[in-house]
């Protein structure tokens, strides 16, 4: 069936950054929740507010973390790290950003302190590396690391190293 497009297939984890902007759960610095990562060799961490969302239509099992830094200062900065599989999620699987079913499996949306929206899904291969490394009732863990270009000039590409996030479960 070729209703749904690719672009709309696509739109789904853009979309879903902005919902979860939308209904976070309020965390502190002392939480001990986190997503934090090496953006072109620069030390960033949040963990203000964050949130985590896993679905299933029926189809494909999703999940989608977020983290967003300094909302009280009115900082747009933040990242998601997004997975679609059409087995259930699990830990010590690597999930990339090849296509599955025309959408790709593994994704990071960054958006910085200028409301710049950089994306990985831009790119389709051996980009993104997403692992989890716990996934219990209360929390979810893992690693990531891919490139990620900016929606609006893709020749504006930056890495991101050493990711790890460190979330509860809602």
């Amino acid at each position: 069936m070729k209703g749904i497009s690719k672009c709309k297939i696509y739109w789904f984890p853009l979309l879903f950054t902005c919902l979860m902007a939308c209904s976070k759960d309020s965390g502190s610095v002392t939480s001990g929740y986190y997503v934090k990562f090496k953006l072109d060799n620069e030390q960033k961490q949040y963990n203000e507010i964050t949130a985590v969302f896993f679905s299933n239509n029926g189809y494909v099992y999703h999940f989608g973390g977020e983290a967003q830094k300094d909302p009280a200062n009115d900082s747009d900065e933040l990242i998601a790290v997004i997975v679609n599989d059409l087995q259930p999620i699990t830990i010590n699987k690597v999930y990339g950003d090849s296509l599955m079913d025309a959408m790709q499996q593994g994704l990071i949306n960054y958006s910085d302190e200028t409301g710049s929206h950089y994306t990985s899904m831009i790119t389709d291969g051996d980009n993104v590396k997403i692992v989890f490394t716990e996934i219990s009732d209360t929390t979810v863990s893992g690693t990531f690391s891919g490139k990620i270009y900016n929606v609006h000039e893709p020749l504006d590409i930056h890495s991101i190293t050493e990711g790890q996030f460190h979330l509860a479960r809602q």
